[in-house]
């Protein structure tokens, strides 16, 4: 077997597995932060004073683009194809 190509593979894994494991903590701090609030909801800023040159409009265009992140982060055959070369070298 080739060395090259037995550290190229290995380490591929490897990294593809940390990927994977990034991927899943950002899909959940995403969804924490649109469940948070969709649990306090957009009255919970009425009389919040923003900070100079940041608006409500600028959070609420924030929460919902991190509301549709999970599903953008990696598309289904992107994330296929790491899970299977994860899955399949070991």
């Amino acid at each position: 077997m080739s060395q090259q190509g037995n550290y190229l593979v290995n380490r591929t894994t490897t990294d593809c597995g940390a990927l994977l494991v990034r991927l899943e903590e950002a899909k959940t701090l995403a969804a924490r932060i649109a469940q948070r609030m969709e649990a306090l909801g957009i009255a919970a800023l009425v009389g919040f004073e923003w900070p100079e040159g940041y608006t409500q409009a600028d959070f609420v265009a924030l929460y919902q683009a991190l509301d549709a992140l999970p599903g953008l982060i990696v598309e289904d055959a992107m994330r296929d194809a790491l899970f299977n070369l994860v899955g399949s070298v070991v």
